[in-house]
């Protein structure tokens, strides 16, 4: 399972400084999100599938892999 930061988003007010990341096939990022935020995010997210696909590919195979909705209990 591999942990990945993608990018640092500025700090805002009444949040620190936000990070997106990847980690064991799941992407993780702030809730709080100013107007520009989500398509960055998107971006960031679409770019980082092209350059790593293959471990994503691995990640995600692993045994150990489980959903977002697996991580929660939902």
């Amino acid at each position: 399972m591999t942990e990945y930061p993608i990018i640092t988003l500025p700090k805002q007010q009444g949040r620190k400084r936000g990070r997106l990341y990847y980690y064991a096939g799941n992407f993780f990022h702030p809730l709080t999100l100013t107007a520009n935020e989500p398509g960055l995010i998107a971006r960031a997210i679409r770019e980082f599938k092209k350059q790593h696909s293959a471990m994503i590919a691995a990640d995600r195979a692993d045994a150990g892999y489980r959903t977002l909705e697996q991580l929660c209990d939902v």
